[in-house]
C-alpha cells in the first residue's frame, strides 16, 4: 500500500500525467478520510473507493468486476496498476475488451506447492484469459517464479525493483534510544529483526541461532513486527509459533536480551540506533527492510533465497542458507567481530547500494514501462 501511494503521488508530480487512486475497501474506515485528504493535498486528482468489504473472498466478485469496469470506463484511463492478487483478478476481467492496459505488480515468490488454493488457481486463469496484461516483478527471482507459476511469455514481465521512502535517507545516528526502547548499556551491541512474526520470515531460526550467545556476546535482539497470519500461511506450526517462541525465551531466561517491540512507526530511527540487521527468511521476493537497513549503513546477515541476493548486491552482507541456525550464528559473529576499518567500509558500501532504491528511480522505471506500452499500442 505504501508503494502504491508513493507511486500515485510521484506520477502526479510529472507534467502531462494524471493518476488517481482506487481503494479496494470501504471509505468509512478510520484512516481512510485522513489518508484521502492528504493525497488530495499532495496533488492526487481523485481518490475513489470500490467499497469491497474485507474478507469478501469470491462473494459478489461479478458485481465488483462490473463496478470496477464502470470506474475505468468513466475515468477514461490508459493504464490501471495493481500490486495484489485480489485487485489483479478483478482488473483482469474488468479490462477485457477495453483499451485500458492492466499492469500488475508481482511482489512475492510464487510456488505451486504453496499457492494452490482456488483463489490462486483463479489468478492464473485470469492472467491467461486476459492475454494483454503486462507485469513488473520486484526482482529477477520474482519474475522467474511468476513465469514458472503461470507459464506466461517471459516478454510480458519486466523487473522493477522496489524503493524505500526518503525518510530512510534523512535519518541519522544520534546515539539516543527511540521512544519505548529500554536504555541499554551503550557498550553493548543491538541486533534488529523487522518483519512478520512467522516461519516464512525465519523468526524461529533467528531465536535458535542468537538466543544462546546473546548474554556472552553482550548483545540485545530487538524484534519489530506483528503476528498477522492469514491466507498466505504455508508452513506447518505457524499458527502457534509466537506462543512457542515466547515460551522458549522465557524458559531460557532470555527476556533481558530479546525484546519484542510489536508494531513500530519509527523504523528509520530504530535502524539508526542498532548495529546489525538480521533477516533469516525462508521465502522473500525482495525484502524492503533490507534496502532500508542499507540506507542506515547497517551490516546485514540474511538468507540466500529469492530476491535477497539481488537486494544486497555489491555490499559486505553475509548470506547463509535458510533453516540453518549454526550458519546464521557464525555469520552474525563474523560481522560482530569485524574491525573498525571493516565496519566503516561495510557502512559505505551499504549506503552506496541504498541509493539505487530511492523512490525517484522506481518512479522513472514505472513511467518508462508505461511509455513503452504506449508505444506498443500505437504500432
Amino acid at each position: 500500500e505504501k508503494l502504491a501511494i508513493e507511486l500515485v503521488e510521484g506520477l502526479n508530480s510529472q507534467p502531462g500525467i494524471r493518476a488517481d487512486l482506487l481503494v479496494m475497501g470501504p471509505e468509512d474506515e478510520s484512516s481512510a478520510v485522513t489518508t484521502k485528504q492528504r493525497l488530495l493535498n499532495n496533488g492526487v486528482h481523485s481518490v475513489k473507493f470500490l467499497e469491497r468489504p474485507h474478507g469478501t473472498g469470491g462473494r459478489g466478485m461479478l458485481w465488483f468486476i462490473f463496478k470496477l469496469r464502470h470506474i475505468i470506463q468513466t475515468g477514461g484511463y490508459d493504464f490501471i496498476e495493481t500490486s495484489m492478487p485480489g485487485p489483479t483478478i478483478l482488473a483482469c476481467w474488468a479490462t477485457i475488451g477495453l483499451q485500458t492496459q492492466l499492469v500488475a505488480g508481482i511482489h512475492k515468490i510464487y510456488h505451486k506447492t504453496y499457492q494452490k488454493k482456488w483463489s490462486y488457481k483463479f489468478l492464473r486463469l485470469s492472467v491467461k484469459i486476459n492475454y494483454r496484461v503486462q507485469f513488473y516483478a520486484i526482482s529477477s527471482q520474482a519474475k522467474q517464479s511468476w513465469i514458472d507459476y503461470t507459464q506466461i511469455e517471459p516478454e510480458r514481465v519486466q523487473v522493477i525493483y522496489n524503493s524505500i521512502t526518503t525518510e530512510h535517507f534523512e535519518s541519522e545516528r544520534n546515539g539516543l534510544n527511540p521512544e519505548g526502547i529500554p536504555d541499554f548499556n551503550r557498550s553493548e551491541n543491538k541486533a534488529l529483526y523487522v518483519g512478520r512474526l512467522s516461519k516464512q520470515k525465519g523468526l524461529d531460526t533467528l531465536i535458535n541461532a542468537l538466543g544462546p550467545i546473546l548474554e556472552h556476546e553482550k548483545v540485545h535482539l530487538l524484534i519489530v513486527g506483528w503476528n498477522n497470519l492469514g491466507s498466505d500461511t504455508f508452513y506447518p506450526g505457524d499458527g502457534d509459533l509466537l506462543e512457542r517462541l515466547l515460551e522458549q525465551v522465557k524458559s531460557n531466561a532470555w527476556e533481558d536480551r530479546i525484546h519484542f517491540l510489536g508494531f513500530r512507526g519509527d523504523i528509520p530511527e530504530i535502524m539508526n540506533f542498532v548495529d546489525i540487521m538480521v533477516h533469516p527468511a525462508r521465502d522473500e521476493g525482495f525484502g524492503l527492510v533490507l534496502a532500508e537497513a542499507l540506507a542506515a549503513g547497517l551490516p546485514v546477515v540474511a538468507t540466500n533465497i529469492g530476491g535477497i541476493p539481488e537486494a544486497l548486491s555489491d555490499t559486505d552482507s553475509i548470506l547463509v542458507s535458510p533453516d540453518d541456525p549454526a550458519a546464521l550464528r557464525k555469520a552474525f559473529l563474523d560481522i560482530l567481530h569485524r574491525s573498525p576499518e571493516e565496519a566503516a567500509l561495510c557502512r559505505r558500501k551499504a549506503q552506496k547500494r541504498a541509493e539505487f532504491f530511492r523512490p525517484e528511480r522506481r518512479l522513472a522505471d514505472m513511467i518508462a514501462l508505461f511509455r513503452d506500452l504506449c508505444d506498443l499500442k500505437a504500432k
